[in-house]
C-alpha cells in the first residue's frame, strides 16, 4: 500500500473507531514514551476510549509527561478493542512474551522508524528516514489537523529530542528541525524538556555511570564496558538508571564503535551499540542476534551475564567489522 493511502486509512480508522490499545516496547526510551503518550492524549481529546499497554513502567525521567491518570491495560482486564497501535516497535517480540491478548484484536497498526522493522501490522506506517517515531506522528497529525495541543506537542518534542541526542546525532536534518519548530509553535517547551530529560539524573544512575567509566576499554577503535547485577544491587539501581550511559561512552575520542552491556534480569543481558563510523552499520550487527535498530544505534539481548559475555561480543563485532569493510571494498 502506498504511503498516502496508508496515511488516509489510518486517519479514517482513528475517526471511525472508538476503542484503541496503544503499545510500545520493553525498556521504553524517550521516543517510545513520547509517541505513546502523545497519541494517547490526542485520542482522548477526540473522545476515544484509549488504553496503554506498557511492558515496563514509565521511567522516572519521563514522568513529567504524565499529565493525568492513565488508563493502563493488563491481560486480566476483559476489554474489546477495535484497534491496536504499535509505536516505536521494530517487531512483535519487542513487547515481550505476554502478547496473547493480540489475537483478539482485529486490526494492528504499526508506526515506526526503524529500518529493521518487520512490517507486522495490517497497516504499516514505517519511515526509516524519519529521526523518530514522534516525528512521524507529529507530521501525521499536522497533515490532517493544523494545530495540536500543548500536551501532545510536549510529548512529541520529547521523543524527537531524545532520539536525535538533543539534535546532535546525524539523524538531525531539516525535516526533524522543521517538525520541532512546529511543535514549539504548538506549545512545546524545548528548554523545560531538556532540563527534565538531561538535568535530573538520580544518584544511583551516576554511580552506575562511574562504574561503567572505570571499566571502559578500547580495542581496535571499539570501546566497551559493562555493569553487573551486583553493581545494580549495590547502588540500588533500576534498569532505567542505565539510560544515557552508552551515549556518554560514545564521546570517547578514539572510539568508532561503542558497546555497553547491562543486566535486564539475573541471567539476561542487553547489549547496546553505538557507531560513529559512517561505514559501520551496528543495526545489521544487532539483527544477526535477533535485535535491531539503526545504523548508528542498535541493540540486542543475550542469555548470560555481562561480565561473561563482553569479550565474546567484542570479538564478534570485530569480525563483523572486517567482513563488512571487505564487502564495502568489493563494491
Amino acid at each position: 500500500m502506498k504511503k498516502t493511502k496508508t496515511l488516509k486509512s489510518i486517519w479514517e480508522i482513528i475517526n471511525k473507531k472508538d476503542n484503541f490499545l496503544l503499545i510500545t516496547h520493553k525498556n521504553p526510551d524517550g521516543d517510545a514514551i513520547g509517541s505513546i503518550l502523545g497519541f494517547y492524549y490526542y485520542l482522548k481529546e477526540k473522545g476515544k476510549n484509549v488504553y496503554l499497554y506498557l511492558p515496563d513502567n514509565i521511567p522516572f525521567v519521563y514522568q513529567f509527561l504524565v499529565f493525568e491518570e492513565l488508563q493502563v491495560f493488563s491481560e486480566s482486564r476483559n476489554i474489546n478493542f477495535n484497534v491496536a497501535i504499535f509505536l516505536d516497535c521494530g517487531d512483535l517480540e519487542r513487547i515481550g512474551e505476554k502478547n496473547n491478548f493480540l489475537k483478539n484484536i482485529p486490526l494492528i497498526i504499526n508506526i515506526d522508524h526503524h529500518p529493521t522493522n518487520t512490517f507486522f501490522g495490517n497497516l504499516n506506517l514505517v519511515n526509516s528516514k524519519a529521526s523518530s517515531t514522534t516525528e512521524i506522528l507529529a507530521n501525521f497529525f499536522f497533515r490532517y489537523k493544523e494545530n495540536i495541543t500543548q500536551k501532545v506537542s510536549q510529548c512529541l518534542l520529547t521523543g524527537l529530542i531524545t532520539d536525535t541526542g538533543n539534535f546532535k546525532f546525524s539523524n538531525t536534518n531539516t525535516n526533524s528541525l522543521r517538525t520541532a519548530i512546529k511543535l514549539i509553535e504548538n506549545g512545546a517547551d524545548i528548554s523545560y524538556i531538556s532540563q527534565q530529560v538531561y538535568e535530573r539524573k538520580t544518584l544511583s544512575s551516576l554511580y552506575l555511570l562511574g562504574k561503567a567509566l572505570l571499566r571502559l576499554k578500547l580495542k581496535d577503535k571499539v570501546a566497551f564496558s559493562f555493569i553487573t547485577i551486583e553493581d545494580m544491587e549495590e547502588t540500588n539501581s533500576k534498569i532505567e538508571d542505565t539510560e544515557g550511559i552508552v551515549d556518554t561512552l560514545r564521546t570517547l575520542k578514539d572510539a568508532k564503535i561503542v558497546v555497553f552491556l547491562y543486566p535486564i534480569s539475573p541471567f539476561k543481558t542487553k547489549i547496546s551499540l553505538r557507531s560513529k563510523s559512517p561505514y559501520i552499520d551496528v543495526g545489521l550487527f544487532a539483527k544477526k542476534f535477533g535485535g535491531g535498530g539503526h545504523k548508528e544505534a542498535a541493540g540486542f539481548e543475550r542469555e548470560g551475564e555481562p561480565q561473561n559475555l563482553v569479550l565474546n561480543v567484542v570479538e564478534d563485532l570485530l569480525e563483523f567489522i572486517v567482513e563488512y569493510e571487505s564487502l564495502l571494498i568489493d563494491k
